[in-house]
């Protein structure tokens, strides 16, 4: 028997030998090449350990180097800034300073006087004492007749009192309203204490700039200055008395005095030592009705000693009054007489002799 032979048929292609399209869905597979889809690439750990590579050991110092070179130049900015808004914080309290102890205004052709030092007639000792009113000192009240001023020629008079003038002395308060923190304290930007000094009858206002940690502003100006001139006049400088008389009678060779009464605030219960004296003695003729000038050459104090050139006057209102040199207790007249610092010459002193 012979053996079976199996033909294989020729597949014919279907659609006419065309191959058939590849699904859209697969479209974007890759193909072999025969309508089939390719078998799918496996993706090798060499792959993956490629793309996930860390940082080295210098570019990891490097980015911290950066990063902290950044964040120390910020903070010496920051501290710079702070440096400079303190300091100017303290230039600030320091004008204040100078404002609060005297202020001249010129309004017409009058002045207007303001401050500690025109309220109080002496130089301030401490900060303190432009925010707090000073044991026993005297606060701002009118001085007339139902509280007269005080006066004492001589350190042997008994007080006398001046009721014909009318003026307002004393402690007026809050010379300082501002930068004033929540201990009471009036302190520089970076919290230490002003100093106040006196010299030549100058007026310094400081602080001790060694405390702040900082070379450049440790070199800046830390000084405001009111000098003598611009708060008080030289006693001296009130060297012109203009006298009328209008008693009734002629005044012939007749010995007077001439007082300036200065109000210094103090720690006293005794009203007369609020109030400085000083005086000058001259000899006048005088026709009734007639007025003339007398120069004033030689101011003494109430123990008789001669002042002139050592003692300053505040600035502000004074009262003024003559007597005769031997009765010091009974005012011929009185005015008042405004010392004005950087102003020459200073105003005439005017008083009538009434009686």
């Amino acid at each position: 028997m012979s053996p079976m032979v199996f033909k294989a048929a020729a597949l014919e292609p279907r659609n006419g030998g065309k191959t058939a399209p590849i699904p859209r869905r697969f479209s974007s597979l890759p193909s072999n090449g025969f309508g089939l889809l390719s078998r799918p690439k496996v993706i090798t750990a060499e792959i993956f350990s490629a793309s996930q590579r860390g940082f080295t050991l210098l570019e990891m110092v490097l980015v911290l180097f950066i990063m902290g070179l950044m964040a120390s130049l910020s903070l010496m900015f920051i501290d710079n800034e702070d440096n400079q808004l303190r300091y100017q914080e303290t230039l600030q309290k320091l004008e204040a300073l100078q404002a609060g102890s005297i202020n001249v205004v010129q309004y017409n052709d009058d002045f207007i006087f303001s401050g500690f030092i025109a309220d109080n007639g002496v130089l301030p000792t401490t900060v303190d004492e432009y925010i707090n009113l000073p044991s026993n000192w005297a606060t701002r009240q009118l001085f007339n007749a139902d509280n007269p001023v005080k006066y004492r020629i001589s350190q042997s008079d008994s007080p006398d009192d001046l009721p014909g003038v009318n003026l307002f002395k004393g402690y007026r308060g809050a010379y300082i309203r501002s930068g004033i923190d929540s201990s009471g304290n009036y302190q520089t930007g970076w919290g230490h204490n002003f100093s106040v000094q006196t010299a030549s009858n100058d007026l310094q206002f400081s602080y001790d700039e060694s405390l702040i940690n900082d070379a450049e502003y440790n070199a800046l100006t830390n000084v405001r200055e009111i000098s003598a001139e611009q708060w008080s006049i030289a006693l001296s400088e009130l060297d012109n008395l203009q006298l009328t008389n209008t008693r009734g009678s002629d005044i012939s060779g007749e010995d007077y005095k001439v007082a300036l009464v200065v109000f210094n605030n103090k720690n006293t219960s005794d009203a007369v030592e609020y109030w400085n004296t000083y005086h000058i003695e001259i000899n006048v003729t005088l026709n009734d009705g007639d007025t003339a000038s007398f120069p004033l050459t030689s101011w003494k104090n109430d123990n008789d000693i001669d002042i002139s050139t050592t003692t300053r006057i505040p600035a502000g209102q004074h009262p003024v009054l003559i007597v005769l040199s031997s009765t010091h207790n009974d005012p011929k007249g009185q005015s008042v007489i405004t010392a004005i610092p950087g102003y020459s010459p200073q105003p005439v002193i005017k008083l009538d002799i009434t009686s």
